[in-house]
C-alpha cells in the first residue's frame, strides 16, 4: 500500500536561517489517500503489476491470480525447464481455503511463511525501495501518487539495473530461509 499523507514534513536548517523563508517551504498534499498494488516477480523479470480498486477479498484475489499466473506460469516452465514457486505474505486472503484449494487445483507449489514474516519474500524488497523513490518525488494527490508508483515500479523490475537486484534477491533465497529458521520465524535483516 502506498500513501499521500498531509501531515508534518520535517525541516532541517542551519543556525541563523530563518525557518519561514519561502525557498524552505514545503508544499504538502491534503488528507491521507492510500492505493493499493499486487505485483509479481520472477528472477528474469516482472510478471504483473495492478491496481487493487476497493478490498481485496478471497474472490476477487483468485481472480487476479487466475488472469497473471496460468500464462507466465507455462512461458517459465519452457524457458527454464522447471516451475515457478509462488510466494505471498500471510494476508487472510491470500491464505484462505479458497486460495489453497486454487493452488491445489492448478497444481502449483507455494513457499510457506511464518506468520507477520515479510522477510522471505523478495518482493518486499522492491516495494521499500519503490516506497522510497515514491518519498522523494513527493506526489501531491492521488493521481501524482499512482503514477509515481508505476513509474517507480518499471524503474525497479525493467530498468538498466533491475536485471541484477532481481537476481541478487532471488540468490538471496537460502540465505534468507536460514535466517528465518535460526530466529525462530521471527524477522532478519532481509
Amino acid at each position: 500500500m502506498f500513501t499521500l499523507n498531509g501531515g508534518n514534513v520535517k525541516v532541517w536548517i542551519f543556525a541563523g536561517e530563518n525557518r519561514h523563508d519561502a525557498a524552505l517551504q514545503v508544499k504538502k498534499g491534503k488528507g491521507r489517500v492510500c492505493v493499493m498494488f499486487w505485483g509479481a516477480i520472477s528472477p528474469y523479470e516482472l510478471v504483473a503489476f495492478k491496481r487493487v480498486n476497493g478490498y481485496q477479498n478471497s474472490n476477487s484475489y483468485e481472480k487476479m491470480l487466475e488472469d497473471c499466473l496460468p500464462a507466465y506460469r507455462q512461458k517459465f516452465i519452457e524457458e527454464h525447464g522447471r516451475d515457478i514457486c509462488f510466494q505471498q505474505d500471510n494476508a487472510s486472503c491470500h491464505v484462505s481455503g479458497q486460495l489453497m484449494d486454487f493452488f491445489d487445483r492448478e497444481q502449483m507449489y507455494t513457499l510457506r511463511h511464518p506468520p507477520k514474516s515479510p522477510d522471505l519474500n523478495p518482493i518486499e524488497n522492491i516495494w521499500g525501495l519503490m516506497k522510497q523513490d515514491i518519498a522523494r518525488r513527493a506526489p501531491m494527490n492521488e493521481a501524482e501518487l499512482c503514477q509515481f508508483v508505476k513509474e517507480a515500479w518499471l524503474e525497479r523490475t525493467t530498468g538498466p539495473k533491475s536485471a541484477e537486484l532481481l537476481m541478487s534477491l532471488f540468490n538471496s533465497m537460502s540465505a534468507r530461509i536460514e535466517a528465518v529458521i535460526l530466529n525462530g520465524g521471527n524477522r532478519t535483516k532481509y
